[in-house]
């Protein structure tokens, strides 16, 4: 008799260990731990991987093979596509669904606005707060997770912002400070002049309710702690400056910030555009503007010549002296 497999039984095999790897998969997603988790695609043939491991948890952290992953999708789009011919689904069957085609996909428009669509549906049964709670936790941990494509996903992102709108709407309270440091700066930290995560900062001071100066004064501290750690990061600047400008009192911010660009020698320029534009500011000090040119200077004198350093230095006295009435002496 021959061992051989009809191409049917095969087929049927074949969907049986997909559709365990997608529940697998979907399990881990919609769990919730103290800290959210933290997912990264593991590449094939890892030490840890044999052919029948879904994934590897340790905690939070949760590593998931590639080729498990496409398994997982492909059940997750058939399940999203029958549930578009009316085919019936349960919701809970599609929100497992969507979040393995967003964890596949960042920019899966119709998973996320079927989220968005089982959210609202959910207000009738009073259940609306406990699902809102449930997707920020899990759109979070995208942003936040070592997934190069979600970090900076216009889709996550645009998803996270209505998510904020919904809260307000629901009355739920939203902890700016906290979603400023645990989701923000990691996100900016994971993917590098994240204009994504820095627009959102901005968005989320406006659902603050407590003290605003306190706020800004809080949010100016964390913020100039991570421009100082990733100097070269040009969207990080640009965020502190919108803080400053809103903000009473941001000299000092200004003055510790120059004395460390010139203790460390910076001369890239995300630093110097942060400072030149600070320079024509109508409330930075006279002082101030005579300090930065001094370090300028110095720096300018010790840079190699040619360098694109000595460059952005110049080019910083040129922009100055055009923005400002003052005349910047040029370097000898």
């Amino acid at each position: 008799m021959s061992r051989a497999l009809d191409p049917r039984t095969r087929a049927a095999l074949k969907r049986a260990i997909y559709e365990d790897t997608f529940k697998d998969i979907a399990e881990v997603l919609s769990e919730r731990y103290h800290d959210l988790l933290e997912i990264e695609f593991v590449p094939d043939g890892h030490p840890d991987i044999d052919p029948g491991t879904t994934y590897l948890q340790e905690g939070h952290a949760i590593g998931i093979p590639k080729a498990q992953l496409v398994r997982a999708f492909q059940v997750a789009y058939r399940m999203l596509a029958a549930s578009r011919k009316q085919a019936k689904i349960d919701e809970d069957g599609l929100r497992k669904a969507t979040a393995v085609l967003l964890l596949t996909d960042p920019e899966h428009l119709t998973a996320a606005n079927t989220r968005k669509r089982l959210i609202k549906e959910s207000a009738s049964t009073g259940t609306n707060q406990e699902l809102l709670q449930k997707e920020k936790y899990l759109v979070d941990s995208f942003l936040t997770s070592r997934l190069h494509r979600h970090t900076k996903s216009p889709t996550i992102w645009s998803h996270r912002r209505w998510l904020m709108d919904q809260y307000t709407l629901q009355g739920l309270t939203i902890d700016v400070v906290n979603d400023f440091k645990k989701v923000i700066l990691v996100s900016a930290e994971r993917h590098p002049r994240n204009y994504y995560a820095w627009s959102e900062a901005r968005s989320l001071i406006k659902y603050h309710t407590g003290d605003e100066e306190q706020l800004l004064s809080t949010l100016t501290e964390e913020t100039k702690k991570w421009c100082l750690a990733h100097h070269d990061d040009i969207s990080g600047w640009g965020f502190l400056m919108y803080l400053l400008d809103h903000r009473s009192g941001p000299m000092d911010v200004l003055e510790d910030i120059l004395k460390l660009t010139q203790s460390f020698r910076w001369s890239n320029e995300a630093v110097w555009y942060f400072l030149r534009n600070m320079a024509t500011k109508g409330y930075v000090t006279d002082l101030f503007k005579e300090q930065l040119e001094h370090a300028r200077e110095t720096l300018w004198q010790t840079a190699d010549e040619n360098s694109l350093e000595r460059r952005v230095l110049v080019q910083t006295r040129d922009w100055i002296s055009a923005q400002t009435s003052d005349t910047w002496p040029a370097p000898r």
